[in-house]
């Protein structure tokens, strides 16, 4: 009884990885499935070119096919824990990017930034 009782004031500490476990497949699965249906879901692909076409950057079919590989790749990684600091830091300048471009004309006047 002692030990169930110091157990739940204390904490599991033998299952601490299971929350980070299950962010890490939770944030990894959906960039993994967004890659996969733009480079698989050719209507998928279409809306992600005009994204990329609208937003004014370079290259609209390479970016859109790139960025694709880049959430399917990474976001795999993720899921697998395969050196997940370098994944998460290129899905996050991933995102950053994609905010920054798709909300360009409400940024501009809000500060030096």
């Amino acid at each position: 009884m002692m030990d169930l009782l110091n157990a739940a004031l204390t904490g599991f500490p033998a299952l601490e990885f299971i929350g980070p476990l299950l962010a890490r497949l939770a944030a990894g699965f959906m960039f993994a499935i967004s890659g996969c249906e733009k480079l698989f879901i050719p209507a998928r692909r279409k809306v992600m070119e005009e994204t990329v076409r609208e937003a004014g950057l370079p290259a609209p079919k390479f970016n859109a096919w790139f960025v694709a590989v880049i959430e399917l790749l990474a976001g795999m990684a993720l899921m697998l824990g395969f050196l997940t600091a370098i994944a998460a830091a290129v899905l996050t300048i991933v995102m950053v990017v994609a905010i920054v471009t798709s909300h360009r004309e409400e940024l501009t006047g809000s500060g030096p930034l």
